[in-house]
């Protein structure tokens, strides 16, 4: 359900304010021609979502008293001032001069990270004959592939594969409860080997439980000479346009490998997903720069997506500024989202808790040993 925001003005002209419900902005009152009439109002409405202040509007408080006594009626409203000069206190948003559709467009942008559920329809198109291709980009360890399945999950009445290229991990051979290789397809890997034929892409299909086709991106990435060849990634995964609505493929971590350059060309858009501290966000601008700068990738290509955020996340503000280039298409809170996700795969957790208690043995036993070692050489 989209958010209404409750917008106050204070711009010392009723016509101003007037331009902004035109533009289908909530302003709940009659716009304030003082400074000392926002706290009055304030105090008596604190529900407010934004307060629009032109810096003109006249009054016996400075503008950082009044912004001061604002946040301490109400911690949450987001004040917008008007301003050519540099203000030292602190504020949600300043711009230079009064822009109706550059409020309009500040308040409606704050609905993106509102959102509890990413918007599947502003990335791909739902007319197209072929299949869609979507790559999932973003660092190591920022939840690609429990990003990928839940994706997925969401597009309904759809047919859709999903391309495992993070070769490190498979990660998502592992959320889905399958084995990486199974007989049929190391048989066939063994007896192509040393052949010219290629191996008939179909032989890599896995079908899961989830309504979800898998392929291991690593069996696309040889050639029958056991050689990396970025035409056979290309070749394979266009041959399989018909035959699918939305290809997602999830993409490794490692920026420099020349098929993730590949699969970002082939595409028609790509989700990049980041976190929302500050070292999250200097990784994602260096691979965002790679894909920029070396790779050419145009910044209408790639969608943001921001994960694993909790309330002590850097403000919303701050991530639409840093990435202003791309379109953002929303935020996933950390305990909704991923924990949920990786949770629900019981079986696997068992086995991780085996594998730590076995560790843990180890661990205990190597210690005791060690223990033996000294009392023998004292």
């Amino acid at each position: 359900m989209k958010k209404i925001n409750r917008v106050l003005t204070a711009l010392g002209n009723p016509k101003k304010s007037n331009e902004l419900k035109n533009l289908n902005i909530n302003v709940v009152a009659n716009d304030i021609q003082y400074r000392e009439g926002i706290i009055e109002y304030l105090e008596n409405n604190n529900n407010i979502n934004f307060l629009i202040i032109d810096e003109e509007i006249p009054g016996n408080c400075s503008l950082h008293k009044l912004a001061n006594d604002i946040y301490k009626i109400n911690k949450k409203i987001k004040v917008i001032i008007i301003s050519e000069n540099d203000l030292k206190f602190r504020i949600y948003r300043k711009i230079t001069s009064y822009d109706s559709k550059e409020i309009a467009n500040i308040i409606n942008k704050e609905n993106i990270f509102n959102k509890q559920q990413i918007p599947i329809n502003n990335v791909f198109n739902e007319n197209t004959k072929d299949a869609e291709i979507i790559t999932i980009l973003g660092t190591n360890g920022i939840g690609k592939s429990i990003f990928s399945i839940v994706f997925a999950n969401q597009i309904k009445n759809k047919k859709i594969l999903i391309i495992d290229f993070d070769i490190l991990n498979n990660s998502i051979h592992s959320l889905l409860g399958i084995k990486d290789n199974n007989r049929k397809v190391k048989e066939e890997l063994k007896t192509n080997q040393n052949s010219s034929n290629q191996v008939d892409i179909h032989d890599y299909l896995i079908q899961t439980k989830h309504n979800i086709d898998l392929i291991s991106g690593i069996k696309l990435i040889y050639n029958s000479k056991k050689q990396p060849s970025t035409s056979r990634i290309r070749n394979l995964i266009l041959s399989l346009k018909k035959e699918y609505d939305v290809i997602l493929i999830d993409t490794s971590s490692e920026s420099l490998l020349e098929y993730t350059k590949q699969l970002i060309t082939i595409s028609d858009n790509s989700i990049f997903i980041s976190g929302a501290n500050m070292l999250e966000i200097r990784k994602s601008e260096k691979l965002l720069k790679i894909y920029n700068k070396d790779w050419r990738v145009p910044n209408h290509k790639i969608n943001m997506i921001f994960n694993k955020c909790t309330n002590k996340s850097i403000d919303d503000e701050v991530l639409r500024r840093v990435f202003k280039k791309y379109n953002i298409l929303g935020k996933i809170k950390l305990s909704d989202y991923y924990d949920l996700a990786i949770n629900k795969n019981n079986a696997k957790i068992l086995q991780i808790e085996k594998e730590i208690s076995i560790i843990k043995k180890k661990y205990n036993q190597s210690k005791k040993r060690k223990l033996k070692i000294k009392k023998i050489k004292k």
